[in-house]
């Protein structure tokens, strides 16, 4: 009796020990499914991109400096303050007065209408080529975005034929490796099997290698807003028609590109007027005791 209520002990410590151990088994699986890699997709790219891209957050920074110059084209100049004392002398002996004298006085510059106004439409016309400069920039990121993205979905497509055509040559040679056993076929045939398999395994790691790299650029330009371990999905466009002739017209005729340069001619000439206008000589009121 006494090794029978042994052995069922032993017994319930084995079964303890391995519901422990499958509850530790499921317990890393549900943690390693938690932590599994994150799927974007192309809308989801393009409006990281949007937000974290370092370009675009230096484009933005400069239309909220060119924003700032505004303020400080429509304030006034301060006025300025001059006060002076030194002692007193007299050129003949026995003056009378004070020894010391001192004098306090105000002026205040005052801006031509012109000059005023030119200098405001400069500042204007800078706002404007740096909100010209950061659309720009959002669109050549966009369009960088998009390229990598189906980048990344085509040499995808190219692993899956990797891995088809691996898999299939595989068989293929423990098809031919069978015959050769056998004696139905030489064993020419199998080197020829070997050979062909090898090549297949070296194309399919050689494509998961260019879509770690395409990964890496891709990221490269989101900064570090999404993982290093990433999937993408959908689907490569399967056709696409070109606009016509008129439309293409109106498009050039409306593209940011142009739009900048005709702002930053605007500006020059703005800036062509405030120099006109500051060959005049300046004009400050003074008032003084």
């Amino acid at each position: 009796m006494p090794c029978f209520g042994a052995y069922n002990q032993a017994f319930s410590f084995k079964n303890n020990h391995l519901i422990s151990l499958a509850l530790v088994a499921a317990a890393l699986m549900h943690s390693h499914e938690s932590v599994a890699a994150p799927t974007f997709s192309l809308g989801q790219v393009v409006n990281i991109a949007a937000e974290q891209n370092p370009s675009i957050n230096i484009s933005r920074a400069r239309e909220e400096s060119a924003s700032a110059t505004i303020v400080t084209a429509k304030t006034y100049i301060n006025p300025q303050i001059e006060m002076g004392a030194g002692p007193t002398s007299y050129r003949t002996p026995g003056g009378l007065g004070n020894n010391g004298n001192w004098g306090v006085a105000i002026s205040q510059p005052i801006d031509f209408p012109g000059v005023r106004n030119a200098r405001i439409k400069i500042a204007e016309g800078n706002v404007q080529v740096a909100s010209l400069g950061t659309e720009l920039t959002l669109k050549d990121v966009r369009v960088r975005v998009k390229s990598a993205f189906y980048d990344v979905l085509q040499r995808q497509a190219v692993l899956e034929l990797a891995e088809a055509d691996r898999n299939l040559l595989k068989d293929i040679r423990e098809r031919v490796k069978l015959r050769v056993d056998v004696g139905e076929s030489p064993r020419y045939e199998l080197i020829k099997a070997d050979t062909e398999s090898l090549a297949a395994e070296r194309d399919y790691h050689a494509a998961v290698v260019r879509i770690t790299e395409a990964k890496a650029y891709l990221r490269g330009l989101l900064s570090s807003a999404i993982p290093e371990d990433y999937n993408v999905s959908g689907e490569l466009p399967l056709s696409s028609s070109l606009p016509g002739m008129d439309e293409l017209r109106d498009k050039i005729n409306e593209a940011p590109q142009l739009k900048q340069i005709r702002a930053a001619v605007e500006t020059s000439e703005a800036n062509l007027k405030l120099q006109e206008q500051l060959r005049n000589p300046g004009f400050t009121v003074k008032a003084g005791v």
